[in-house]
């Protein structure tokens, strides 16, 4: 292709994209605010699904089923912080066509671009953890003593989401439609979580297969 010359520095272009998608983003702040309380009901839904699973407030009747309770619980929020990133799809697509335009104009560079789009989902991100977060962790019980547990439980949420985010953002700069993307980041991520460690692991897996399990972040997140 041509080469194209870009009339401004690198900075001011991740600082002027920056900020526009933080004013269009604010003015849909009733998506904001949707994005939040979705994300809050699910981890409220997943407290009361998992209720007191720890080792202290188990039901007696079914010790056994203690260490369970809480493993499923621990790899289902990972999950859904994963799952839930696929919400940007159509998004990315559409920005990704303005910015062709833009680009071919030489109006914004490719780095400036990935960096401002990133630090904008990233940030909004944050956010959505934090309140789905909140009520699984101590709902489920995992540990009342230890505040710095909980901000553990959230950094690996959090880095589950962004690993998400991080395909899928691959995954839409490679098709050419909403439709195209949608299928190929079901399956992916479907792939990614059944080798996460929890539904299939080293102890289950042939030994020809067991590589595939490294090459899932989700599993890296499920082993912290």
């Amino acid at each position: 292709g041509r080469s194209i010359a870009f009339t401004r520095p690198f900075g001011f272009q991740f600082k002027t994209l920056l900020s526009t998608y933080v004013r269009l983003r604010l003015r849909r702040w009733p998506d904001m605010l949707r994005r939040l309380i979705t994300h809050l009901v699910v981890g409220l839904l997943f407290g009361l699904i998992f209720f007191q699973a720890s080792a202290r407030v188990t039901n007696k009747a079914l010790p056994t089923l203690q260490p369970i309770y809480v493993l499923v619980s621990l790899w289902a929020t990972m999950a859904f912080a994963g799952i839930f990133s696929m919400e940007s799809l159509p998004k990315v697509i559409e920005e990704r066509i303005i910015y062709k335009y833009d680009r071919l104009d030489g109006i914004y560079s490719t780095p400036a671009y990935f960096f401002a789009m990133s630090v904008s989902m990233a940030a909004e991100s944050v956010v959505d953890v934090i309140f789905m977060g909140l009520g699984a962790y101590w709902l489920i019980g995992y540990n009342y003593d230890d505040v710095g547990r909980f901000f553990f439980y959230l950094a690996v949420l959090l880095l589950a989401y962004w690993n998400a985010e991080g395909v899928l953002m691959i995954l839409a700069g490679t098709s050419k439609d909403v439709e195209t993307a949608n299928g190929i980041t079901v399956a992916v991520l479907g792939f990614l979580l059944v080798f996460s460690g929890m539904l299939v692991n080293t102890a289950q897996t042939v030994v020809w297969l067991s590589w595939v399990i490294w090459i899932s972040p989700f599993w890296y997140g499920f082993e912290a």
